[in-house]
This record gives C-alpha cells, structure tokens and sequence, in this order.
C-alpha cells in the first residue's frame, strides 16, 4: 500500500496503520491502511480446498474442517476454550450479535500465551500501537485529576506517535491506553459486502450471516494459524 508523495509511499499497511493511529488529521489515511491490512489477514486465513494436499479430507459441506486443524493446534484449543466446538460456537455467536460491520479475531496475548477472541468494529485494528485512536479510560470513575489517570497515560506517551507497540512482549508502560499487547492468529470479516449479496438477510433462518461464519469456519487454513500462534510452552525438568 502506498501513499504517492508522503512519508508512508514505500511503507506497509500495518506499518502505516501503527504511524497514522495517535493523529486525528491521519484518521482517513489510517482507515484505508487498516482495512487494507485487516482484509488481506482474512483472505490469507482462507484454505485453498481444492488444492492436491487438501483432497481426501472430505468437502467443506460435509464437516466443520477439525480434521484439518493440527493435533498441536487442536490440543491448545481444547486446553483453553475446552473443546474445538466451543471455540466456532463463541466465534459463531460473537460475529452474528455484532452490530454493524467489523471484524472477530482469535488472538493470543504476547505476555501469558492466553488465547481469546476480539471484535473490532469499523476499520479498527487489534495491534496495540493502534489503540491510541481510542479512549481506554471510563472519566466517569477516573477523574481528570486522579493521579493514576494522569501517571498511567504519561508513561505510555514515552512510546512517540508511530512506535512499533505491535510486537510481543512489550513493556507494560508503553501500551496506548488500555492497550494489551496481542498476537492476531485468524480474522473474519462481517462487512456486509462480504456475505450480503451471496447469503442474503438471512431470512426465515435461511442464509445470512450466520451461515456465512458456518462456512467461512470449514475453510480456514488451520497450519497459518498454527505457524502464527508459535505457542512455547516451557518444559519442566525432571531432573
């Protein structure tokens, strides 16, 4: 993605995205950097099934793809959501109840290795740098003149507008206001231009969203997420 004539011209969109999300007059520019970005990692997550190595694993019609996912991958799932099924069930009911357009993320935070999924609305992205665009503080219980309020939000700005807060293990102090430093591992897309005009309303329980996130869920590209989520879990001696 480039920006002809600007700093940003030769830089990637989620580079852009991190520059762009502390200034209010870069807004537009981080949006179209942030949706470039968000749609290009859920087009990425899809499985081509017709491929030679995908054959013999049945249609996606006739499962749910587990048989896909890799017994590594399966065995984290099942340790931290209890089971495959709970995990499409909570991705399942996340993208149908939200209401308007956005994305639903699996991510894993880069300090605990916790896996959770994250819904982000609009263009918004899940990457820590970005949370600058948004208000993590409720001034409702914080008062402007709390100290904690004031201490909290000026050792975060130490980072400097565009700081790479993207990665893992970041110091706490230099996360956006309620920011958690995460790992994306899978992105679905509810825009509604994405599933409107093949799956309808969804009408009478026929089609709709619903049936687009069942579907899209048979045809993730399971060995990306497993080559993302690069869980290390330390091995405890016995002697």
């Amino acid at each position: 993605m480039t920006e002809i004539g600007t700093e940003f011209e030769s830089e990637a969109a989620l580079t852009i995205v991190k520059a762009t999300a502390r200034e209010p007059h870069h807004a537009p520019i981080f949006n179209y950097a942030s949706m470039a970005h968000n749609n290009a990692f859920f087009f990425e997550n899809l499985a081509n099934l017709n491929s030679e190595s995908e054959q013999g694993k049945g249609s996606a019609e006739e499962n749910d793809g587990e048989e896909r996912i890799p017994p590594w991958l399966k065995n984290e799932f099942e340790q931290q959501f209890s089971s495959v099924e709970t995990l499409r069930r909570e991705f399942l009911a996340t993208a149908t109840a939200m209401f308007g357009p956005g994305f639903v993320w699996l991510v894993r935070n880069a300090q605990t290795n916790d896996m959770r999924i994250l819904a982000t609305y609009l263009a918004g992205t899940p990457y820590t740098a970005g949370h600058w665009r948004r208000q993590g503080l409720d001034m409702n219980t914080q008062g402007v003149r709390s100290q904690d309020t004031v201490r909290g939000f000026v050792e975060r700005i130490q980072t400097g507008a565009g700081a790479d807060t993207g990665s893992q293990f970041v110091p706490q102090s230099q996360l956006a206001p309620g920011g958690t430093d995460v790992i994306p591992l899978l992105c679905l897309n509810t825009w509604e231009h994405v599933w409107l005009r093949d799956y309808g309303i969804g009408a009478g329980g026929v089609g709709g969203k619903r049936q687009f996130v069942q579907d899209w869920w048979r045809c993730v590209d399971w060995n990306k997420v497993e080559s993302l989520a690069m869980i290390q879990r330390p091995d405890f001696k016995t002697k």
